[in-house]
């Protein structure tokens, strides 16, 4: 498994009910855990159109500015995953996206990332770049 995208696919695809072994690394050491899956119910998920921002992002790795072509000047966050129904999914931002400012202050790590986020403010302006191109956005955060 690659990533966790890889996690959800693989745990979906099991049987319903069939024990399953997983191993996961833990403190240096591969650890065997057996599972067992349940049937979901319709009512268990939860709703998150308005958890903010909607976005998991990385660090700009060498192997992901090569996947990208991103110039090696290039500093940032890159937006790994986006929940479509999320407000900022819903306000364009998109997998692949690189943050390189929030409110005008320069994003170099996840944390620069999440801080800045964290501001109190109502609207968080985020500066972008896709495909070569700078966009910027902005996000009112839900009441």
């Amino acid at each position: 498994i690659r990533n966790n995208t890889d996690l959800v696919k693989t745990i979906a695809n099991l049987q319903v009910g069939d024990p399953t072994t997983l191993t996961v690394i833990r403190n240096g050491r591969d650890t065997d855990l057996t599972i067992r899956t349940e049937r979901r119910s319709r009512d268990s998920g939860a709703d998150t159109s308005t958890l903010w921002p909607g976005i998991a992002v990385l660090p700009v790795t060498g192997e992901l500015r090569d996947e990208l072509e991103l110039d090696e000047s290039v500093e940032g966050v890159i937006v790994a995953q986006v929940n479509p129904d999320s407000i900022v999914g819903n306000g364009g931002l998109q997998r692949g996206d690189v943050v390189t400012e929030v409110n005008g202050r320069a994003v170099r790590s996840a944390r620069d990332f999440y801080n800045s986020i964290s501001a109190d403010t109502d609207m968080t302006r985020f500066r972008v770049l896709r495909n070569g191109r700078v966009l910027s956005f902005g996000f009112e955060k839900a009441a």
